[in-house]
């Protein structure tokens, strides 16, 4: 009996256990921190013995607030592009573990049957069409990062002035080509794409999709601390 194929959510679960967890943590909780005075009145679990015991203060050690850099996925979402999408949600999944905050720039709703956390945090956009964010050029936070999948090839010289107008709000990101055959190094779009320092990877002949999840997962890890 043939088994019927996965849905794109099932085959995103699938792709992220596959993924082997850093052997470091990446969670944004693990940023800068540093000392300041103890102050009278304050409860003595917040004071750092250790530092306090090389002088002759008392030092309470404290995390510099952290800045979050919100994420934002976008992908086509017909049958055509249904691995990039799949790619994608198990992104998500993985990102969200790693406390980073995640939205769709997509008509993709958010699946019912994933996580509570992604179902939480991977917020819809508002856009009526799928690709208005493209032909609007807004992002809804500045110094966003983005994720886009998507046969560059078509669009070369819209996507190359987009990418343009994205970095000139601030924003960062990270391109998955899935156009067949690939972009010749010189185009416009890889060119603009260098200049930008936006990191575009693509699909190596006999490569599945599925491959791009690891490389992906810690490009994204890096633009996020």
């Amino acid at each position: 009996m043939e088994t019927a194929p996965l849905s794109p959510e099932a085959e995103a679960e699938k792709w992220a256990m596959g993924v082997p967890r850093p052997s470091y943590r990446m969670a944004r909780t693990e940023k800068v921190w540093f000392y300041r005075a103890y102050q009278g009145g304050e409860p003595y679990a917040l004071i750092d013995w250790r530092q306090s015991g090389r002088s002759d203060a008392l030092w309470v050690r404290e995390h510099e607030p952290i800045t979050k850099r919100p994420l934002f996925l976008w992908t086509c979402t017909d049958e055509e592009n249904k691995e990039n999408l799949t790619l994608l949600l198990a992104l998500a999944r993985l990102l969200i573990v790693d406390e980073r905050q995640v939205s769709w720039l997509c008509r993709h709703p958010v699946p019912t049957n994933l996580i509570s956390r992604v179902e939480e945090q991977c917020a819809q956009s508002e856009a009526e069409d799928e690709n208005a964010f493209l032909l609007e050029a807004r992002l809804p936070k500045r110094e966003s990062c983005l994720v886009l999948a998507a046969p560059f090839a078509e669009n070369e010289a819209v996507w190359a002035a987009r990418l343009q107008l994205f970095a000139a709000q601030g924003a960062r990101g990270v391109l998955i080509d899935t156009s067949q055959p690939h972009l010749p190094t010189d185009s416009l779009f890889l060119t603009s794409a260098r200049n930008l320092e936006w990191p575009v990877l693509a699909l190596k002949e006999g490569q599945r999709t599925e491959e791009l999840l690891p490389p992906l997962h810690a490009q994204i890890l890096r633009l996020t601390l």
